[in-house]
């Protein structure tokens, strides 16, 4: 009995759950009154205690991919062949249903559940948070974006360029790269968040999201880690 439980205590520290990341999760299970000014979103797992949600239906998409992750032993692959894809829209911004080419992507959402995500805003004013960083890889075609949007209420936030307030659009290399896009309390309208972080591959035959395109792309595949809120601005000084 005594070997029994010195071997499972000895196996404890080897779990994929980490306890120390609760210091750096606020969510309403671990909330102790002080914000530690980060929060880990996705580190070999979602840690949010919310759900993700994809805006289309048509790419693949694994939340626990095992080859060369930046960190620990899990990333995310998201890939796109650039097919069109049926997009999910409510009335009445289309009559149904409908394909387009032009994008692909999915948010970690603040809600439990994807049923539930207008009811499910958090407040994450009181963190102070100023950025959101994560570290990318991948390989897009030509005119292929990765876009990464914050929590926003802006209807035209999807034709604001990079570096508007709570948006980063650009490309990734082979190789895992640190970015990162500044967020505002209220701009991003923090005191009622129904997204943590969108991530978006867009085609943009141009670069400038607010004119239309003529053509498709080929899609790309990217991988994510280390997705984490920050009360630091980026980029770091």
């Amino acid at each position: 009995m005594y070997v029994i439980c010195f071997l499972a205590l000895s196996a404890a520290p080897g779990c994929d759950k980490h306890p120390a990341d609760r210091l750096v999760d606020p969510t309403s299970s671990n909330i102790t009154g002080v914000w530690s000014g980060k929060w880990v979103l996705y580190d070999d797992e979602i840690k949010t205690n919310g759900a993700q949600m994809p805006f289309n239906e048509g790419a693949t998409q694994d939340f626990r991919y095992t080859d060369n992750p930046r960190s620990g032993k899990m990333c995310i692959r998201y890939s796109w062949d650039g097919s069109p894809v049926l997009t999910f829209a409510s009335l009445p911004l289309h009559p149904d249903n409908y394909l387009q080419s032009d994008f692909v992507g999915f948010s970690l959402i603040c809600a439990k559940t994807t049923a539930g995500y207008a009811a499910g805003a958090k407040d994450l004013s009181a963190g102070g948070f100023k950025s959101i960083t994560f570290w990318a890889r991948g390989s897009l075609h030509a005119n292929v974006y990765l876009r990464v949007e914050a929590n926003s209420i802006d209807p035209n936030v999807y034709l604001r360029p990079n570096g508007y307030t709570g948006v980063w659009m650009g490309t990734v290399t082979p190789g895992w790269v640190q970015y990162g896009l500044n967020i505002d309390k209220n701009v991003n309208n923090l005191t009622a968040a129904t997204d943590f972080v969108k991530f978006i591959l867009r085609y943009d035959e141009d670069g400038d999201p607010s004119t239309a395109n003529t053509g498709r792309g080929n899609g790309g595949t990217v991988f994510l880690d280390d997705i984490e809120l920050s009360s630091n601005v980026w980029p770091p000084k």
